[in-house]
């Protein structure tokens, strides 16, 4: 995950199992979204059309990104891709 959000915030990212979940955990940590970020969390944005769909470890399309950190919901994988 990003180096920019501690590990505690991390875990608890991980743990949300909706964008609405992640919204609610970001508003009560007192952070607020750009528009870009808030289109992420929901799906689209002006994110590139080649992120990844599935997780290279089990194929999950249950993942969570933020800027080039990713995280599979299912299996707890995290990779990076870099040029996104």
């Amino acid at each position: 995950m990003s180096e920019e959000l501690g590990n505690d915030l991390q875990e608890k990212v991980k743990a949300c199992k909706s964008p609405e979940e992640i919204l609610a955990l970001a508003k009560s940590e007192g952070y607020e979204l750009s528009d870009d970020e808030l289109a992420a969390v929901n799906g689209g944005g002006s994110f590139p059309w080649n992120l990844p769909k599935n997780c290279p470890r089990c194929g999950s399309e249950n993942i969570y990104h933020y800027t080039n950190d990713f995280y599979c919901r299912d299996c707890g994988y995290s990779w990076q891709e870099s040029g996104l």
